[in-house]
């Protein structure tokens, strides 16, 4: 009976449960021992593994330094030539916003010559009962009719036909303008106002 006390103490039953089990699973411990290769072991390595291995470079570090050998390689003709280039379309840009600002400054001048010219014209031109309609409409609020003009100027005059014909006329030179069944003063019309007053 010896021998069954030396095969069930715990140092021989150690060694068959770990002979059986690398057995059993020896295919999976070679795949682990192959995907989790061990470099070293011990705290040398540790140290080492701390000291000595260097940090892979990352992808920003990698562009920065394309950016700045690119920039090594240029030619200094070339950057002379883009700088050049470059003042010549600054000094294009500004001259085309001066001839811009002058342009807009003329129109603006012929505008303000051309609207006298016609404010001159029309204060000759218009008949004294005109200008008084004229004068009469913005008295009446903020629009009239037709007719009511008609009426005022009939006050005006002993001739039939000349309230029509200033109501036409009035309408025509863009001193009146219709909005919807009634008339207002234009912009134009207030401002010959103002030139009349002048």
């Amino acid at each position: 009976m010896e021998w069954v006390k030396i095969f069930l103490s715990w140092p021989v039953l150690t060694i068959v449960f770990f002979t059986g089990f690398s057995i059993a699973f020896r295919r999976d411990i070679g795949e682990f021992l192959r995907t989790n290769k061990l470099k070293g072991v011990g705290p040398i390595d540790v140290e080492n593994k701390g000291s000595n291995q260097s940090p892979e470079p990352s992808e920003s570090s990698d562009r920065a330094d394309d950016l700045l050998a690119k920039e090594e390689k240029l030619d200094p003709k070339q950057l002379k030539k883009v700088e050049t280039e470059a003042r010549r379309l600054t000094k294009q840009l500004e001259s085309a916003n001066k001839e811009k600002s002058e342009k807009d400054e003329i129109i603006a001048y012929l505008s303000r010559r051309l609207e006298a010219t016609d404010f001159k014209y029309l204060d000759k031109f218009l008949v004294t009962n005109s200008k008084l309609a004229l004068k009469w409409v913005p008295k009446q609020g903020s629009s009239i009719t037709r007719q009511q003009l008609i009426d005022y100027v009939a006050t005006l005059t002993q001739k039939p036909e000349q309230p029509g014909i200033i109501f036409n006329v009035l309408k025509q030179n863009g001193l009146l303008e219709r909005k919807g069944a009634r008339y207002v003063i234009s912009a134009k019309g207030r401002k010959f106002l103002n030139f009349m007053h002048d």
